[in-house]
């Protein structure tokens, strides 16, 4: 496959489904109530909106006023009070649009504020099957570009163009009282505004949404790029990514130009519209003043060509932000989308909340899939034991981590029954479960902060003397206070300013910090180095006494002393039972270790 057929498929979250190419009005009043909770900022914008739409015509007519009365009559000062009048309405205007300003400005800030704290609590909403599916950049361009859109249509785009229609509106209403027959030939130029609008409504509809897809896949290639920096520079492959970056750039920058062409020819289509019917309606009523054709006087048609301008000054301005509102619609389209994408299952309230669990595990007829018809795990039947250790073992894609993160209920089953204490975990809150559970996997992945910070991630209310002491029963200390500031070292992004086995001894602490009634070690010593593994493994031994501990592993040595050895290939169990009986079977697992073993 192509980039360019691969940049085309779906990219996470609904991009591939049709879009509607216009503003949909649904979406615009979504928008809308998710300023409910400001109802009060809300308001005020709408006034000070109101209160401008009015303002600005109202300086049309007074300019007609002055003429007719004072002008007319030469009286001087009478102009003067009038030019004052003038004035203080136009300086009232622009104190309207600085408080407008502040106001939608701080709306907008709100509501995106709302936006991004809600885009965070449904992101750990999900399940882990979400994000195998979901590419990062998919996510981080809803949340970043995508929000940052909509806060331009609140504070740019939604209150300005009210603002628009609303002068529009009272420059019609003083239009039609100051000359109706005039105002009549106002209207002919609507059709063809309408007509210029409807024409390239959906040629910007369509470029502002390809727009925001080319985005989000520019994003989500820098943000593989930057994870697998290694990976491409170990396998020379700089000047691949940089051609499929290149080509990526390309698309997107040919969605912006055709963007900006249709826009380039709509805007000034618009405004020479305008400017040429002002032209006409000059001369039309011009003749009709002078000659009486429209029993109104001069001051009276110079009122109604300001108002005019003000009329068609608003339509040039909803063409320029038309743009930034098809793209502000687009952003909040792709939010809305994610916010409404529902989880595999919900946490119901009334679900268990177990205060302490024993740690017995059991399993009957369990089935798992992560696409339907392509059955990952088949009729599975174990029991652990509290306080057993059961290793699962098998060659890459046996199920053996699935298995784990059923246990985890980071998954639930498909078919059959796992339970918990004997109780099936359905019935459990996740959270509240996982509080009770330690787990290490292959990937140590650390916050930023210190490696201190990062072991109290286990039990947040737990002091730094227990931090310490959690280390300190790894028997691992020394390899973490080698560090440049000891325990108080900063890990780095993603603990990248510490080795492999520094890294899973962190994890190793905070999983122990927590005393769970559960280990669960998913290939947890993979990348620690042999000396490391050795000692981790005394430590282990020690420390898994009392506890259920489910070892996934593919260093068989790390689980001879397993209670139970459960051995899966292609979904099923096999095989199970202690090492060396394993081994006098001669089977399966004996065939694993002679593999492992190289003997």
């Amino acid at each position: 496959m192509s980039l360019a057929q691969a940049v085309g498929m779906h990219d996470g979250i609904g991009a591939g489904a049709q879009r509607p190419q216009r503003l949909d009005v649904k979406i615009i009043w979504r928008i809308f109530r998710y300023m409910d909770p400001f109802a009060g900022l809300r308001n005020r914008c709408l006034a000070l909106s109101a209160v401008r739409a009015i303002l600005r015509p109202m300086q049309g007519v007074s300019i007609g006023y002055v003429i007719n009365g004072p002008i007319v009559s030469g009286n001087f000062g009478g102009v003067i009070w009038g030019a004052l009048g003038f004035l203080g309405l136009s300086i009232l205007a622009e104190i309207v649009f600085h408080f407008r300003m502040r106001a939608s400005l701080e709306l907008g800030e709100r509501v995106t504020q709302g936006l991004r704290n809600g885009l965070f609590e449904k992101l750990q909403e999900f399940s882990l099957g979400y994000y195998t599916k979901t590419k990062v950049g998919s996510v981080l361009s809803r949340y970043i570009s995508d929000i940052e859109n909509m806060r331009r249509g609140v504070h740019t785009v939604f209150f300005f163009g009210l603002m628009l229609v609303g002068q529009m509106l009272v420059a019609s209403v003083f239009m039609v009282a100051n000359n109706p027959a005039l105002f009549c030939a106002v209207l002919v130029v609507a059709p063809a505004i309408y007509g210029i609008n409807i024409y390239f409504r959906g040629r910007l509809s369509h470029w502002s949404r390809e727009t925001q897809l080319s985005q989000s896949r520019l994003t989500s290639k820098i943000a593989e790029a930057v994870n697998g920096m290694k990976i491409i520079q170990s396998f020379a492959r700089e000047e691949r990514s940089a051609e499929e970056y290149e080509e990526l750039t390309l698309r997107h920058a040919d969605n912006n130009q055709n963007l900006a062409r249709n826009t380039a020819i709509y805007l000034p289509l618009l405004e020479f519209n305008t400017q040429a019917f002002l032209a006409i309606l000059l001369a039309i009523g011009s003749y009709g003043a002078l000659s009486g054709s429209f029993q109104s006087d001069v001051g009276d048609f110079i009122a109604f060509f300001f108002l005019a301008n003000y009329f068609f000054m608003p339509i040039q301005n909803i063409g320029r932000i038309y743009t930034q509102a098809l793209a502000s619609a687009a952003g909040a389209e792709r939010v809305f989308e994610l916010l409404d994408t529902e989880p595999d299952w919900e946490e119901s309230d009334d679900l268990e909340r177990p205060d302490s669990l024993r740690g017995e595990i059991e399993a009957k007829g369990l089935q798992f899939s992560y696409v339907e018809g392509k059955p990952v795990l088949q009729d599975l039947d174990f029991r652990v034991e509290a306080g057993e250790t059961v290793a699962l073992v098998g060659h890459t894609g046996s199920g053996k981590t699935t298995l784990a993160n059923l246990i985890s209920k980071h998954y639930l089953p498909r078919a059959g029954e796992l339970l918990i204490d004997g109780k099936a975990v359905e019935g459990i809150h996740g959270p509240s479960l996982r509080c009770r559970y330690g787990i290490v996997t292959q990937q140590a992945f650390l916050f930023e902060g210190t490696v201190l910070e990062n072991v109290l991630i286990g039990r947040p209310d737990a002091s730094e003397e227990e931090a310490i002491a959690a280390v300190d029963a790894l028997g691992c200390r020394d390899l973490l206070e080698a560090l440049p500031q000891g325990l108080r070292t900063q890990v780095g992004e993603n603990g990248k300013s510490l080795s492999n086995g520094q890294r899973q001894i962190v994890c190793f602490a905070r999983a122990l910090l927590r005393d769970p009634a559960v280990l669960i070690l998913d290939e947890a010593t993979s990348a620690v180095d042999v000396i490391t593994e050795a000692r981790l493994q005394k430590a282990m031994r020690r420390l898994a006494a009392g506890r259920t501990c489910i070892v996934v592993a593919h260093r068989l040595s790390s689980i001879t002393d397993a209670d139970l050895i459960l051995v899966l290939k292609d979904g099923r169990i096999v095989e199970r039972g202690v090492h060396t009986a394993l081994l006098e079977e001669d089977g399966y697992y004996a065939s694993l270790y002679r593999e492992f073993s190289g003997s």
